[in-house]
């Protein structure tokens, strides 16, 4: 292969791999999560029906369709709901990184 075909190829990688970057910094700076993703039937869910759903059924594509919900935190409430059989939803306050806001959050989702 001769240089100027080496040059092109190695443009053509460079230009895949800025848009590529591009689109994940898109995706990532949007802060935005789309609702849907983690759904697996549109029509039956609780939260698209606007139903509460009982916090110790709940899974962790629930939780991260909240906004401001991390990953970590999400993990946390899931084994916390797990480790514990009598529990109200005013229970996730003793969870690590939960407050009065997020919990205003959790409760509109669950009981």
């Amino acid at each position: 292969m001769d240089l100027e075909a080496k040059n092109w190829l190695a443009l053509i990688f460079f230009l895949l791999v800025i848009s590529l970057v591009g689109l994940a910094s898109q995706v990532y700076l949007s802060g935005s999560v789309n609702k849907n993703i983690f759904i697996d039937n549109k029509e039956t869910h609780p939260f698209l029906r606007d139903k509460k759903i009982p916090i110790k059924k709940v899974v962790i594509g629930d939780i991260l369709v909240i906004e401001n919900i991390s990953h970590k935190k999400a993990l946390l409430i899931i084994d916390f709901v797990k480790n514990h059989e009598e529990l109200v939803i005013d229970d996730l306050l003793l969870v690590k990184g939960v407050g009065k806001k997020t919990l205003v959050k959790l409760k509109k989702y669950f009981y």
